[in-house]
């Protein structure tokens, strides 16, 4: 080893230490036996002047960095415990750097572990970023190398959390259909999110088995739902470590679904019921999933005899949130019909070339229930009118669907542009959901493969949303800007800029704050903008009839947006007549009206 020394020695920078000194510190790398290790020169120049610097300080952590062209060299020396190399190890890592080499070992007593890394960068300009950073990175690497015992309780709840995963994923590969389980491990799969947004408690005092069917309910109705649409329940007792608890996980649009509603609707059906846990997340493309899990007043699950109650309550009392609007405010909202979807569609249409589909629930009775069907398809070497054609003859051959009316199908920018309305018979069909399964199974053995429009309109709504909660983080309550936002038309928050959005809502929310202040029981707000007059009306109370305001504004064109606030309602009207706001003259005779 001599001539690696003396050659480490060359390299070596401190004229305070002579070769004997130099030699005695680097005789901890002698190994006992027959394990020989071999170290570079670099290596150890940098562990002598490490070991020598700790001699001045003993028992504290030492680092050296270097950098040569597009190579880092870094050395940790530090007094040995559970979880060192993966804890310096990690700092690197999880900062994108690319370890291209690994060396780590315990000094001869045993007393010293030793890390030597290597860092590959990319380009030239990568590795001279990174010298600006070493002050930095060696002030992190010395913080988590130090032995601490909250760092040490940390990395072992994390061992043990990584534990409970693989027992999880192995008991899901025997539950799991083909195909579920590789989506459920990928790294943005249901898996994975789910063990890193529990905590390390949550995870330890639950089974295996419940961690692994919550995780499969929760994959399952988000699939559901992205196919059907609808709420959909589970109900479950557990057992924890600590106590016996009933679960609840519910999934549904996040348009149509809060919390509050849902904690509501069990206070309303268990009045005194004790909440243990909760836990809420929507996902990219706008699905609410809700983890509730409780006791009764007692402290004890609930029977599972009243199981089928509690889930028809539920369910009646979260799809009232669903509830469409009457036919006179659909009808208002038609007459942007042309103006909204079908150019949308278009668009996306010619940009990807496949079928876009969008289903409308329309007016429904006791009995029946009407969708207008949008279908665009490019047009390629079919004549204009066959895919209409074909559909209308594969519906009319499903039991309890019956077509209502077609319009011609007319050309846009080489698409076929159908429109046709379907009348369902409920008595035949459990739930809407199933209606919009069959109009999709027919739709698409006419065009075959093609996309469900309103699927990506949530990607594009939640996106949306998320930018107007950021807009106003820490000025208004999130949980009004929500409500807010999906009290409006569907196409029209997409499809209007943010910043226009924006005004709408910081005009509601001063509007209800004025109303507070005022102690009225009815107050109403106008005001014109450039293409459009707002009027808002706030009153007193759990329910707010539309129909007289709908009525006094038939003649015009508007949109409504309507919010449920505590104790009031909120109804914000965009009115406009040809693009252009109400003239002075129509605002003050609507505005009497209204009062």
């Amino acid at each position: 080893m001599n001539s690696e020394l003396e050659s480490a020695f060359k390299i070596f920078d401190d004229p305070c230490v002579d070769f004997e000194k130099f030699k005695q510190a680097a005789s901890s790398l002698k190994f006992r036996g027959k394990r020989k290790i071999n170290f570079t020169p670099r290596e150890i120049s940098s562990y002598v002047k490490l070991i020598l610097k700790e001699q001045e300080e003993p028992g504290s952590v030492q680092i050296s960095i270097s950098s040569e062209k597009k190579y880092a060299f870094v050395t940790v020396l530090a007094p040995d415990w559970t979880g060192y190399l993966a804890t310096v190890s990690g700092v690197i890592q999880e900062r994108g750097y690319n370890l291209s080499y690994l060396h780590a070992f315990l000094t001869k007593d045993k007393k010293y572990g030793v890390i030597n890394m290597e860092i590959n960068f990319p380009t030239q300009k990568e590795a001279e970023e990174f010298k600006h950073k070493t002050d930095e990175l060696t002030s992190i690497l010395k913080g988590m190398a130090r032995e601490d015992e909250p760092l040490k309780r940390l990395l072992k709840d994390e061992t043990r959390k990584l534990e409970k995963y693989r027992e999880t994923i192995r008991i899901l590969e025997k539950i799991c259909r083909k195909g579920e389980v590789s989506a459920l491990v990928r790294e943005d799969g249901e898996a994975k999110q789910f063990f890193a947004s529990r905590s390390s408690a949550y995870i330890r005092e639950r089974k295996s088995e419940d961690l692994a069917e919550q995780i499969l309910i929760n994959f399952r109705f988000q699939q559901r739902v992205r196919k059907t649409g609808g709420v959909f329940i589970d109900l479950k007792n557990i057992e924890t470590k600590k106590e016996s608890l009933t679960a609840l996980s519910i999934a549904g649009f996040d348009r149509y679904l809060s919390l509050d509603d849902t904690l509501q609707g069990l206070r309303e059906f268990l009045p005194n019921f004790q909440r243990k846990f909760d836990k809420e997340f929507v996902t990219d493309d706008g699905i609410a999933v809700f983890r509730i899990e409780i006791q009764d007043e007692d402290g004890k699950q609930l029977k599972e005899e009243e199981f089928d109650e509690l889930h028809l309550f539920l369910l009646n009392k979260l799809k009232k949130r669903r509830k469409r609007r009457s036919p006179l405010e659909f009808r208002a909202g038609a007459e942007l019909f042309g103006r909204l979807i079908i150019p949308q569609l278009v668009k996306e249409a010619s940009c990807s070339e496949k079928s876009q589909l969008y289903i409308l629930p329309a007016v429904s009775t006791r009995d029946t229930a009407q969708f207008k069907i949008v279908l665009v398809s490019p047009i390629r070497d079919k004549k204009l009118g066959k895919i209409e054609y074909s559909c209308i003859n594969r519906l009319n051959r499903v039991m309890g669907l019956s077509i209502a009316s077609s319009k011609s199908p007319s050309s846009i920018q080489d698409n076929e542009v159908d429109v046709i309305d379907v009348i369902a018979d409920t008595t035949v069909f459990d739930k809407t959901e199933d209606v919009y399964g069959v109009i999709k199974d027919c739709v698409g053995k006419v065009v075959g493969d093609f996309r469900d429009f309103d699927e990506g309109m949530r990607v594009a709504d939640i996106n949306k949303l998320n930018e107007l909660v950021e807009i106003f983080k820490g000025e208004i309550p999130e949980k009004f800007i929500r409500k807010f936002y999906y009290g409006m038309e569907d196409f029209f928050r997409v499809d209007e800029p943010k910043e226009k959005l924006a005004k709408d809502v910081q005009w509601g929310w001063d509007t209800l704050l004025k109303f507070r202040k005022s102690k009225k029981r009815r107050y109403i707000k106008s005001e014109s903008t450039e293409f459009s007059t707002r009027i808002c009306v706030v009153e007193k109370g759990d329910t707010l009839g539309t129909e007289k305001y709908l009525k006094i504004l038939s003649d015009y064109q508007f949109f409504l947006t309507k919010v449920d606030v505590p104790g009031a309602i909120l109804l914000m009207f965009r009115v406009f007549e040809k693009n252009r706001p109400l003239s002075k003259e129509k605002l003050d005779a609507v505005m009497e009206k209204l009062r």
